[in-house]
């Protein structure tokens, strides 16, 4: 018996949308996906259309059911990425920071779970430790010598990166600037953005819900090195606008990445001098990816 038509266009969709998935999450910049994509058959005819076509086409091919979120990997109690460098084990662990002004409550059984995984790397005696992102201990009980330190610490790689900040912008982008809520919009797929405010609002209360937050939370970003190159495009945009309140949201989003490179390096000198062979670090669900990356890229080490 034949499917009916609308089905078979579905799926369709859905397999090019798989397609266009793979392609991003193997391009290394918006150059090289926009030339992969159209010789695909699609018609991207700048950057920016690039960009907010693979920030469709990386959340609209996803399922984020239960079964389909990322399980807890077997060498941890947490979920997160691992990365081996020199034989030493980097584990990077995306958790929730509690935030009741925006309404993401952590519930009290969650914070001791993941406070007695972090005691348990501490007090490993298989050259194991952990660190954590400064302000984490405001909601859960970690060592305040084991902080990175990032608040204070990222400043040394601040003005790096917006000295390295390229000028990519057609001048139809610039031209058409026009507020900070368009500039916002520009590098925001709605209904992604969505998804992950509702469900960080409906409050975390076991290690299910952060797998299943942090499954959504991985597909609401571009994977890096593409989630980088576009936070330099959306600097640039709102550069553009040139008034006070995107002048405070381009130097957030400078902050955002200094702090990931710092505690990549943080993470990379830590296990040097302690002598690990693992180290688990707990950070902001938006800091995972791309210290991970940065962790196998050296040009972060001072």
């Amino acid at each position: 018996m034949s499917q009916p038509a609308n089905s078979l266009r579905q799926r369709s969709c859905g397999n090019k949308l798989a397609h266009a998935r793979e392609l991003i999450a193997t391009s290394r910049s918006f150059k090289e996906l926009q030339k992969v994509l159209n010789n695909s058959g699609y018609e991207l005819d700048n950057i920016e259309d690039v960009i907010c076509f693979a920030k469709y086409a990386w959340w609209e091919s996803n399922e984020f059911g239960p079964q389909e979120a990322a399980k807890i990997p077997s060498f941890s109690l947490l979920p997160g990425k691992e990365v081996i460098i020199d034989n030493i084990h980097y584990y990077v662990h995306g958790i929730v920071h509690e935030s009741p002004i925006s309404g993401v409550i952590v519930a009290p059984e969650l914070k001791n779970y993941i406070s007695n995984v972090a005691e348990t790397f501490h007090q490993s005696k298989e050259r194991t430790d952990y660190v954590y992102e400064s302000g984490l201990d405001s909601s859960f009980s970690l060592h305040p010598a084991n902080s990175m330190d990032d608040f204070i610490g990222f400043s040394t790689f601040f003005s790096r990166i917006e000295s390295d900040l390229p000028n990519n912008l057609n001048k139809n982008t610039q031209e058409s600037c026009r507020n900070l809520e368009w500039a916002k919009k520009r590098f925001c797929y709605e209904p992604a953005e969505m998804k992950l405010k509702t469900e960080l609002q409906r409050g975390l209360k076991k290690i299910e819900d952060l797998i299943f937050i942090r499954a959504i939370c991985q597909n609401y970003f571009l994977p890096p090195p593409l989630s980088i190159e576009e936070k330099t495009y959306h600097i640039q945009l709102l550069e553009q606008l040139s008034n006070l309140n995107t002048n405070y949201e381009s130097l957030h989003i400078i902050r955002t990445l200094s702090r990931s490179k710092y505690m990549a390096h943080y993470m990379h000198t830590y296990a040097k001098q302690n002598a690990l062979e693992n180290l688990h670090a707990l950070v902001g669900l938006a800091h995972e990816s791309e210290i991970a990356f940065f962790l196998t890229e050296y040009d972060y080490v001072i």
